[in-house]
């Protein structure tokens, strides 16, 4: 092989390497600019579960109250808590039953993900807006 096809072939997968690491960043960016609005929304406004984001049905509570908190804004959406497996937590309504996976952030937060499966938005944006708790 050729010095010039080495280089070549080199350039262009540092080239694919630079565009996936760009993407990446752009999404942990993304992520985490939503959480800092969640945190500000528990913080500042004094609520206990706040949706960070419709996109992701995420919410972020307080680690120390984060089991009642998530427990009642779920059931002002609609949704009846049934059981915790883990870092997992079912909730259900009439016919159908979800999971929100809990990570918990060394600086005192917790989030709550709905897992993807069916199609939940609906219930979701019908009753609440973006970082509303």
């Amino acid at each position: 092989m050729k010095t010039g096809e080495k280089l070549k072939k080199t350039l262009k997968w540092i080239t694919v390497l630079l565009f996936i690491l760009t993407l990446l960043k752009i999404y942990y960016e993304l992520r985490f600019f939503d959480l800092m609005l969640g945190i500000y929304e528990v913080e500042r406004h004094q609520k206990k579960a706040a949706l960070v984001s419709k996109k992701a049905l995420m919410f972020i509570t307080k680690k120390s109250e984060a089991d009642s908190a998530i427990k009642e804004r779920m059931s002002e959406l609609g949704w009846t808590y049934v059981d915790t497996y883990g870092n997992g937590y079912i909730f259900s309504n009439e016919d159908e039953e979800i999971l929100l996976r809990r990570h918990d952030y060394a600086i005192g937060y917790s989030t709550f993900e709905i897992q993807p499966g069916k199609e939940y938005r609906k219930t979701f944006s019908e009753e609440t807006e973006a970082v509303e708790g």
